[in-house]
């Protein structure tokens, strides 16, 4: 055992282990500082129920592998998130039957995907098809929107419908490009995947869900616009949402609002390459393990910090305090993910009754500590999950016993794909 885990278990002898917690509103202004013991003991402050507390091992690690998909869009409108209002955006007149707003999401049914802010519609069904002409709900101010020509679009947005009514709905979309702003408008057929001229061209896109009281994401790929002229490298991007319609009719019971949210128009970026792979094994003299772990489909990098137009890209570099030089995210992740699984990981499985005051959340730690002579854990442990029974006041918790301990022999390597 080395110094760091000595140091950690001496430290737990003294029957706490406080953090503290700077918090913050959602404008990013100070509030206070917390303190707070955030440790459970076992079996004197968190009681083993029903005989079915586990110990077992996982076998240790040879290889921790990170991957990240590199989606390269670059989204050109201004203000997706709405926290400019409604800088760049135009909204339908729905005040006589309806609101067409951006506003905050205090008192809403919703709570915001990105801020605290999105675009919200009370417009009713009924109301929509007898006006014929109010088919708009919101709209980009698309003389902000430029995008290349010959490379595909894109539209991507998060939706919420509040409401009872369980029928499928209709989120409608349509798009159009213009060479100069003003000018002819192409429109996109979402059918036939093609641009074409005229007013009355085109097809809108139907987002068919039946999501409701929750958010719902969509995202949207459209064929290249060809221009008519070699000359031509930019058009005028337009996008437009119509009020949702119900599935087969026209009235619906128990709809309230549909609330949009992170609204992106842009462009894909051609790549040679769509994902970045960091690799962390042990040493061989370590020991002949064979264990790997793999984490995939991950959307952020700070590996990738330097690719252009990748949205997920994290900037700077870090150290941990033992560290003497910084690293990247990537490497640090990967090395605590070897470290605890060194050896034989230890994991606990169990029933749990709390006895002291508050209730256990994923942030506390619980140490198992029968007795040095019984069974004695070196460190507490990590939740991985949990489950409460609020009616029986049980807990059902999944954790394990990391190793911080000196890091352990490895070596690192970056994979661009």
């Amino acid at each position: 055992m080395g110094q760091i885990r000595n140091y950690q278990t001496d430290y737990l002898r003294q029957g706490s282990e406080p953090i503290t917690y700077e918090r913050y509103d959602s404008e990013g202004v100070f509030i206070e500082t917390v303190n707070e013991d955030i440790l459970y003991q076992v079996p004197s402050q968190l009681t083993p129920l029903n005989r079915d507390l586990v110990k077992a091992y996982e076998k240790p690690l040879k290889e921790v592998k990170f991957v990240t998909d590199l989606n390269f869009i670059y989204f050109k409108n201004e203000n997706a998130h709405f926290l400019y209002g409604d800088r760049h955006w135009i909204l339908g007149d729905a005040e006589t039957y309806g609101t067409n707003a951006i506003i905050s999401q205090d008192g809403e049914q919703a709570k915001a995907v990105s801020g605290n802010k999105y675009f919200k519609s009370t417009m009713p069904y009924d109301e929509v098809f007898q006006l014929s002409d109010q088919f708009l709900m919101i709209k980009n101010d698309y003389q902000y929107c430029q995008v290349d020509t010959n490379t595909f679009l894109n539209i991507n947005f998060n939706y919420y419908i509040d409401g009872t009514d369980l029928n499928q709905y209709n989120i409608i979309t349509n798009a159009w490009v213009e060479e100069t702003y003003g000018g002819t408008r192409y429109n996109y057929n979402f059918e036939t995947k093609e641009w074409e001229e005229g007013a009355g061209a085109g097809q809108a896109n139907r987002v068919k869900t039946t999501t409701t009281n929750n958010w719902g994401a969509a995202s949207l790929i459209l064929e290249p616009y060809e221009p008519t002229s070699t000359s031509i490298g930019k058009v005028y991007f337009g996008v437009q949402f119509n009020y949702p319609t119900p599935n087969g009719h026209s009235e619906v019971g128990g709809y309230d609002a549909i609330y949009l949210d992170n609204i992106g128009i842009g462009q894909s970026i051609d790549a040679s390459f769509n994902k970045i792979t960091s690799i962390r094994k042990q040493y061989d003299y370590a020991g002949t393990y064979t264990g790997k772990y793999e984490s995939q489909n991950n959307a952020l990098s700070n590996e990738a910090k330097t690719t252009e137009y990748f949205l997920g890209k994290v900037d700077g570099t870090y150290k941990r305090t033992r560290d003497t030089a910084a690293k990247t995210l990537e490497a640090i992740i990967t090395q605590e993910i070897l470290n605890d699984s060194r050896d034989f990981m230890t994991n606990y499985e169990g029933t749990f009754r709390a006895k002291r005051n508050g209730h256990l959340s994923l942030h506390h730690k619980l140490w198992i500590d029968f007795g040095a002579d019984t069974l004695q854990e070196p460190v507490s442990c990590y939740l991985d999950a949990m489950k409460y029974d609020v009616k029986a006041s049980e807990y059902q918790i999944r954790m394990h016993v990391p190793n911080q301990d000196d890091d352990v022999g490895s070596t690192y390597n970056v994979y661009v794909e």
